[in-house]
């Protein structure tokens, strides 16, 4: 016997230390016979628990012999080597001992057990058949040590002419020695050591017309040299060289696919040495395609024909369309392209997905100011099939926004300008008072930013005062208590108020500053249209909301040179929703246009070779 684990012995002394301790505290309370038969039991008790943790093994002596004898059945072993093998078989059996055991099993790609160890003296004919397309002379000798027993004598024999074309036979019998299992190799003539087999040629099952179609000839050799293979295909014919070695390899070639139909591909090995020439040829089929079919789908009339040009001028049938086609129709085609199309209804997304997901089709959509986000695509059947969302409220990758709405709250807002007059006295004090009007626009268009977004509220008269400083978005509350404090009174000066917001928003770390200018236009302000031009050169935008008297001109020709828009305002009721819509295009602007340059950023595959946009 011997232990896995010695190093638990070193448990033992203080164990028992252990149960010699317990023994002196009980002498006090039990007689001494009691005392010391406990001590005896419990001493007994802690050395075989240490025993135990030392994983005790005992080894018994065996006399028995078991053995495994392996038959190498590939391809390369002919009728004449198997005679010599069933030969050898039957002397080996009839030679073993009355208590030996033996097994016989046979591989060649695989192996599988054609008699389980026995002490029966005639092996008897070899029946089972394998894959003799291959030889894996280390898969077959790792599952004939699965069968031997772990006791006793075990070996294994192997009869094979020694030609290994996969596996690594060198690998497994030092698994084997390792565990004391004996490998013994008995070497058989075959009569085909100088034989190349053509074992298939591989080619995709489809092409298209002028792609290149590869070709993988697979050979087996049981010798040593340099030979050609030969591939032809229609009218082309590649010879190519190699230097073959005793196993399996592979040779690859290209051919082209010149013309639609089927493509007989042809390969054929030559070797000086080649015994059996009636296996060094072999063939694939290859369907070649014509052209892909290529239906492009277009929003408008027309916004699809520069593709199609583009895609006909590459070589492919494009095809103009008007709708998505029908689900048999789709059929027809190896790609859809939707160029600005809003969203289908259910069913025809439907049909898209299985064109993609079911026929691997191909799917391009091309964006426009009625597709993705503009074209209602969300939570849609297409938006799941595409590699992108199409939410216009996804705020997560807006640009942060700080805006400042100017607010003119001089005596003249007191009232509305009911008649088209130029006498800023004359004007009905029972209409629309344009204070509470831009009390609403401007608690709606603060409402409408995200609470990252930061806004200021600026009153003006002849003098200027935050409503509201500029700053993150407040709470409703403080909002509607700020606008409160709007009243009109006073005389208009514009010029200073943007002056002012300007100078909040010029160091403003935000992408988008805006302002928003709310006023009747009334005063005689020269110096409008240089601080227009002033804010536009810090890269800020400058909208204006005129309620269609006063210098309605010259608001307009400020909103042209601050990049923003002009609202007349005549309708005073509308004034709050255009605060709202005017928050809403700088906030969220879902489409951009003008023009770009493109710049190769980092270098990959897609991009090799580019050298000019």
């Amino acid at each position: 016997m011997r232990l896995q684990h010695p190093w638990a012995l070193a448990l033992l002394p203080v164990a028992l230390a252990v149960v010699w301790l317990v023994a002196r505290r009980g002498h006090r309370v039990v007689g001494p016979r009691q005392l010391r038969i406990a001590t005896i039991v419990r001493g007994v008790g802690v050395g075989l628990l240490v025993l135990a943790l030392g994983l005790p093994l005992l080894v018994l002596g065996s006399n028995t012999r078991s053995v495994v004898i392996l038959l190498d059945r590939s391809a390369s072993i002919t009728s004449s080597a198997r005679g010599a093998q069933d030969a050898y078989l039957a002397a080996a059996v009839a030679a073993a001992g009355p208590e030996d055991v033996t097994a016989v099993a046979v591989f060649g790609r695989d192996v599988r057990l054609d008699r389980a160890l026995t002490t029966e003296p005639d092996p008897g004919p070899v029946r089972t058949v394998i894959d003799a397309a291959a030889t894996d002379l280390g898969g077959a000798l790792r599952a004939a040590a699965a069968v031997l027993p772990t006791e006793g004598s075990r070996r294994i024999v192997v009869l094979t002419d020694g030609v290994e074309t996969t596996g690594s036979a060198r690998a497994a019998a030092a698994e084997l020695r390792d565990a004391g299992v004996a490998v013994d190799f008995v070497t058989v003539e075959t009569g085909l050591s100088s034989d190349v087999i053509v074992l298939g040629v591989d080619a995709p099952v489809t092409a298209r017309v002028g792609d290149d179609v590869p070709v993988t000839v697979r050979l087996r050799s049981t010798i040593s040299g340099r030979g050609t293979v030969a591939v032809t295909a229609g009218n082309d014919e590649l010879e190519v060289p190699v230097d073959l070695v005793p196993g399996t390899q592979e040779v690859e070639v290209t051919l082209p696919a010149e013309a639609a139909g089927v493509l007989r591909v042809r390969a054929e090995v030559a070797a000086p040495a080649d015994a059996v020439p009636e296996n060094d040829r072999g063939e694939a089929l290859v369907r070649v395609l014509g052209p892909a079919k290529v239906g492009v789908v277009a929003g408008r009339i027309g916004e699809g024909d520069d593709l199609v040009r583009a895609l006909d001028a590459g070589g492919l049938d494009a095809e103009p369309l008007t709708a998505v086609p029908a689900a048999a129709e789709l059929l027809g085609y190896d790609a859809l392209v939707l160029v600005n199309v809003p969203a289908p209804q259910d069913d025809i997304a439907a049909d898209l997905a299985g064109f993609v997901e079911d026929l691997g089709r191909g799917l391009v959509v091309v964006g426009g100011d009625q597709a993705f986000g503009l074209g209602d695509y969300q939570d849609t059947l297409l938006e799941d099939l595409l590699p992108v969302t199409s939410d216009p409220d996804d705020f997560i990758r807006r640009q942060p926004v700080a805006e400042v709405l100017v607010i003119d709250t001089s005596g003249s807002m007191a009232a509305c300008h009911c008649d088209d007059t130029t006498n800023r006295n004359d004007f009905d004090t029972g209409g629309i008072n344009k204070t509470d009007i831009s009390r609403a626009g401007a608690g709606l268009a603060i409402g409408a930013l995200q609470p990252t977004d930061r806004v200021g509220v600026l009153a003006f008269t002849s003098g200027t005062r935050w409503a509201l400083p500029l700053a993150e978005k407040p709470t409703g509350d403080a909002v509607a208590s700020a606008l409160a404090t709007l009243t009109p009174q006073g005389d208009t000066e514009i010029s200073a108020a943007l002056r002012e917001a300007l100078d909040a928003l010029r160091d403003a770390p935000e992408e988008i500053r805006h302002i928003v200018l709310f006023t009747d236009g009334w005063g005689d302000d020269a110096d409008l249209l240089t601080v227009a031009q002033d804010i536009a050169a810090e890269g800020i935008t400058l909208s204006v909301l005129g309620t269609g008297e006063g210098t309605g001109e010259t608001l307009r020709r400020m909103a042209s040179l601050g990049g923003g828009q002009f609202y007349p305002g005549r309708d005073l009721e509308s004034v709050p929703e255009v605060f709202v819509e005017e928050t809403l295009r700088v906030a969220r602007p879902l489409v951009a246009e003008g023009s770009f340059v493109p710049a190769l950023g980092a270098a990959s595959q897609v991009t090799a070779g580019l050298t000019a946009a």
